[in-house]
């Protein structure tokens, strides 16, 4: 009986209690298809990140939360991509959401969510100062993706309909 209350009042029964210690909560490793493969847009290289572990890398490297959309992207709600230059470095990444019943661009942010979408010219014209915001390549490029993305969805929809109605 003495055994049962040192057991209990062991730091490691009281850890695992509310759940402290040193054992860490299992990674998922999540895996969905994308219907966008890998394609060159412009300048630019575009990876689907398609796996629990690509998208905490990218998270990583961009120092951004692209790692926490595994269970959205798992879900079928959400897609993510990695844009780089075509010698592989990373300059932004995009993200896709499913609303309203289609596919929506729903962010592109640079290294630690920097806006890439929009640059903006300052400048004094005479009699004041202006701002002026002018759409980036990246602005394209993230419209590209989506309707390539949307046009390969709806592709793969037609096929699946398509087979169904066979007879």
């Amino acid at each position: 009986m003495a055994d049962a209350k040192e057991n209990r009042a062991h730091p490691d029964f009281l850890n695992s209690l509310f759940g402290l210690g040193t054992k860490r909560k299992k990674k998922r490793n999540l895996e969905w298809a994308s219907d966008l493969p890998e394609c060159e847009i412009g300048d630019y290289l575009i990876i689907p990140l398609t796996t629990s572990r690509l998208l905490r890398a990218e998270g990583r490297a961009m120092k951004h939360c692209a790692g926490h959309y595994d269970e959205l992207c798992h879900r079928g709600l959400a897609r993510v991509f990695s844009i780089r230059d075509l010698s592989g470095n990373r300059v932004a990444t995009a993200s896709l959401i499913w609303l309203d019943d289609y596919w929506h661009l729903e962010q592109v942010k640079g290294h630690e969510n920097a806006e890439v979408l929009e640059s903006e010219e300052t400048f004094f014209n005479g009699n004041s100062t202006v701002t002026r915001l002018e759409p980036t390549e990246l602005y394209f490029v993230g419209q590209e993706i989506l309707q390539r993305y949307r046009s390969a969805w709806s592709d793969r929809l037609h096929s699946y309909v398509c087979k169904l109605l066979k007879p």
